[in-house]
């Protein structure tokens, strides 16, 4: 089950004026963002665990996908975000960036992305992890009992 996570992203001790608490017919900010994505030869299953820029990091991923980069290749790839003033800003190893520009400090600030992808043609997995966030994918197996 998708949905955010109490305590994190919101809460009820932040008081009845706060833009984030729940309250009826609202929608607090969000902590969860997972999809979908099925090509010709791939089933692609991501998302990050959230963040202000997990939907521009979810698409900058998706979009590499589709250009055919394998899940770990699209997660390595430099991002960009915004910052909470809404200025574009730019991991330092981004080709797009200048030095003029704001950069995502390594800190915190990074996409911590996870997708798995599955082969159609044989049902073989491929797995990405962002490695800045000491994440690691482990198989396991399960073997029916021919009996």
């Amino acid at each position: 089950m998708l949905n955010n996570r109490p305590g994190r992203g919101f809460g009820n001790e932040v008081g009845p004026d706060h833009w984030n608490t729940p309250s009826t017919l609202s929608i607090p900010a969000t902590t969860l963002n997972a999809w979908f994505l099925e090509t010709k030869g791939s089933e692609f299953w991501g998302g990050t665990p959230g963040g202000v820029n997990q939907a521009v990091w979810n698409l900058q991923v998706t979009h590499a996908l589709l250009q055919g980069c394998a899940p770990q290749a699209a997660i390595d790839a430099p991002k960009w975000g915004l910052s909470p003033s809404g200025d574009i800003i730019w991991e330092s190893d981004h080709a797009q960036r200048d030095e003029t520009q704001k950069t995502i400090e390594p800190h915190g600030h990074r996409s911590a992305l996870q997708i798995i992808e599955i082969l159609k043609a044989s049902g073989a997995m491929r797995v990405g992890v962002d490695p800045r966030t000491n994440a690691a994918a482990s198989f396991l197996s399960s073997r029916t009992n021919p009996q």
